[in-house]
Formats: structure tokens, sequence, C-alpha cells
């Protein structure tokens, strides 16, 4: 089965997001473990 994700940032997101992707990778890396 394929499926698709699609996802659009509103405008002005990318300083939110680039603050909170090391949360993110960390929590990514503990998954993994």
């Amino acid at each position: 089965m394929l499926y698709v994700i699609i996802g659009e940032d509103h405008a002005g997101s990318l300083d939110q997001r680039l603050a909170s992707r090391p949360a993110h990778l960390e929590r990514l890396l503990a998954l993994q473990a």
C-alpha cells in the first residue's frame, strides 16, 4: 500500500522549526536506543 503525507509550513515558521530541531533529534535518538 502506498501513501503520501503532504505538509505545508505557514509563513514565518522556519525559526520555530529550527529552534525545536535539537530536541526532536534527541528524541529520535532515544527512540532508537
